[in-house]
């Protein structure tokens, strides 16, 4: 996930996250919550099937994931694949390469944290298999 601007971002003092309050995205949406210099906070919804993006790393900057909903599949560096859940936390330093994979039957949905919120493109990251 690439810089968020500060406009792109809802940027408000308090945000109600949870489906209803902040409007009902589709599957394989993200909604960008806060955005400044020092980081950014997305939250994404996928549905079954889906990936976000390749495997990646963020040059600039750390991410930490929090699943609020479903079960998620995540790759971080060379450790083997694990399932996530609701209230899972998942922390990937810079430039480590990662990976959401959705099994379904339902949606994931989570928020990412980067911090700091560079101004660096994610990178993709060819995986051999």
């Amino acid at each position: 996930m690439p810089y968020v601007s500060v406009d792109e971002a809802l940027n408000a003092a308090v945000v109600d996250t949870s489906e209803t309050a902040v409007g009902t995205p589709l599957d394989g949406q993200r909604l960008p919550l806060v955005a400044s210099d020092a980081l950014r906070i997305v939250r994404w919804r996928l549905g079954p099937g889906e990936e976000p993006h390749r495997p990646h790393i963020h040059p600039g900057g750390d991410e930490a994931m929090i699943v609020v909903d479903g079960l998620g599949l995540f790759t971080v560096g060379d450790d083997p694949e694990f399932a996530a859940g609701p209230w899972s936390l998942i922390y990937v330093p810079r430039g480590v390469i990662h990976r959401i994979r959705v099994p379904g039957p339902g949606s994931l949905v989570w928020l990412s944290v980067v911090a700091p919120n560079a101004d660096d493109p994610d990178e993709a990251v060819e995986v051999g298999g």
